[in-house]
């Protein structure tokens, strides 16, 4: 089985035709693979990957039948959340080459120590507090507080609600970061 646009060999003579006429000769079945299409686009990885660098997950994930997902380990941040009032969840992605969304805030479904539960991430620098250095944090709605340092999560990625920008003040930050939290929830009814 292949598809109708993959070639190898030097110079891509291995063709689908090459195949095919291969396959007569030795008597192995062929069957090549038309695309598969999303409105007018070809499904496929490097489309995918695409749709993910530029933040637009919902697409993504129609294409890839499933959440976009981040595997990776809760790590000690800079302890800010609390003071915000938005307690996050620090993650350092198990993969050293790891895909990343557009930098901005998401609705997402965490899945950790048991616990499935929706939150809000926010991949980027954090440019309010003058930072430079990728992040990707997560609170979850949850009620308790849970002592997740160390402990294996997956955040699957549904929906992108904004870009990251910088805030004049944590105090303006914590006003949008209110809002955020009011549209994630609007939105779970989509999800459950």
């Amino acid at each position: 089985v292949t598809g109708s646009n993959h070639y190898f060999g030097r110079n891509r003579v291995g063709s689908p035709s090459f195949l095919k006429n291969y396959g007569q000769d030795k008597h192995i079945e062929i069957i090549v693979i038309k695309p598969i299409m999303d409105d007018k686009s070809q499904i496929s990885s490097s489309n995918i990957r695409s749709l993910i660098r530029l933040g637009n997950i919902s697409k993504a994930n129609i294409q890839l039948n499933t959440p976009f997902t981040i595997s990776g380990t809760v790590v000690q941040g800079s302890g800010r959340g609390a003071s915000l009032t938005f307690q996050t969840a620090n993650i350092k992605p198990k993969e050293n080459n790891q895909l990343f969304p557009k930098n901005g805030v998401y609705l997402v479904l965490g899945r950790i120590v048991g616990l499935n539960t929706y939150g809000m991430c926010n991949l980027g620098v954090r440019p309010t507090f003058g930072e430079n250095k990728l992040v990707m944090e997560v609170h979850l709605f949850h009620e308790k507080e849970l002592n997740l340092y160390g402990e294996r999560i997956e955040i699957e990625f549904l929906e992108r609600i904004r870009d990251e920008r910088k805030f004049p003040s944590s105090k303006e930050l914590i006003k949008q970061l209110k809002i955020d939290k009011l549209i994630c929830l609007g939105l779970l009814n989509k999800y459950q």
